[in-house]
C-alpha cells in the first residue's frame, strides 16, 4: 500500500512539474513582416 501510495505522489509530482516547466517555456515563433514594420514605425522619433 505504501509503495503504490509513493509511486502515485511521484507521477503526479512528474506530470505537474512537466506542465509547469511547459508552461513557462519561451514559444520562439517567427513575427510576421507587418508586424515587424509596425514595430519599427512606433520605434522612430518623430521629427
Amino acid at each position: 500500500m505504501k509503495k503504490s501510495f509513493f509511486l502515485t505522489v511521484a507521477v503526479s509530482l512528474g506530470v505537474i512539474g512537466y506542465l509547469c516547466y511547459e508552461l513557462q517555456s519561451p514559444k520562439s515563433e517567427p513575427l510576421n513582416p507587418a508586424v515587424l514594420a509596425n514595430i519599427n514605425a512606433l520605434t522612430e522619433a518623430e521629427g
